[in-house]
């Protein structure tokens, strides 16, 4: 995420304090690493969270329930790179159903003009990924009434990473998205070089960019850049990636699945 759209940590006007909520989420995403870590977050402050693997499913999953008269969703994250039925189409469909139901965009990619597009379209918000636990509480308060918690404190001071994020010092749950991360990207440069060979841009573009925000949320940061520089020469639908790009990101995709094997191993060996 660029650096001027990003919050700051360090700036942070506000500190929040741990919400509760009741309700239930849609999560359009397709990507089952960030299904992982997006329904724990939301589990941790009693929200529910139905999931849709795709743009099309989360459309009939709230037209089923506008047809019956069943309550809907409090809340929707939308992913914007998806298969079958991407974000953008997925939203204008749901918004045609006049449910009022929030629809925040979930992306890798914020760029100021993305942000007018997600606008433009009608979605109520944004949230990139990865994000911090606060990050998503702060969008959540927009939309939903806590039962508990939620006070902001106006005070820079105290807002420290440790506290920040919710996830970081669960070492169990780390484990469980590292091992997440080896079973689904095995074989993810491969896949690249298929669809490229193929002509399928597309299909490319979304499996970089699905490797990007993988290596994200794990925090191996030269892996996320060598696999956003793929992307970004793959987004316009023309394959302008280089060889020492695409040798590049295999080579810290490579580096990044010895680590984490060797770490796993490691730890199963406790």
């Amino acid at each position: 995420m660029p650096e001027n759209i990003k919050t700051n940590k360090a700036n942070a006007l506000d500190e929040i304090e741990k919400p509760v909520f009741e309700g239930e989420i849609l999560l359009c995403e397709d990507n089952f690493m960030n299904q992982q870590v997006i329904c724990e977050h939301l589990a941790r402050i009693g929200l529910e969270t139905v999931v849709a693997d795709n743009g099309k499913i989360g459309v009939d999953m709230v037209r089923g329930r506008a047809l019956s008269g069943e309550k809907q969703f409090d809340l929707i994250f939308m992913d914007m790179h998806m298969p079958i039925m991407d974000g953008l189409e997925a939203s204008a469909k749901i918004l045609k159903f006049n449910t009022g139901v929030p629809i925040i965009a979930m992306t890798a990619n914020i760029m100021s003009n993305d942000l007018e597009v997600y606008k433009q379209s009608g979605m109520n918000d944004c949230v990139g990924k990865p994000f911090t636990s606060q990050e998503l509480w702060r969008c959540l308060l927009k939309y939903l009434k806590p039962v508990s918690g939620g006070t902001v404190h106006r005070n820079a001071e105290n807002v420290s990473s440790a506290a920040d994020s919710l996830l970081e010092a669960d070492e169990e749950f780390q484990k469980i998205i590292r091992k997440t991360f080896v079973e689904t990207n095995q074989n993810i440069f491969d896949e690249i070089l298929k669809a490229l060979d193929m002509d399928d841009i597309k299909l490319a573009h979304r499996l970089a960019h699905s490797l990007k925000s993988n290596a994200g949320q794990i925090g191996i940061m030269s892996l996320q850049k060598a696999a956003a520089d793929v992307e970004y020469q793959l987004k316009d639908g023309e394959n302008l990636v280089t060889k020492e790009q695409m040798s590049l990101l295999e080579t810290e995709l490579n580096a990044a699945l010895a680590e984490l094997k060797s770490k796993l191993d490691d730890t199963a060996g406790e």
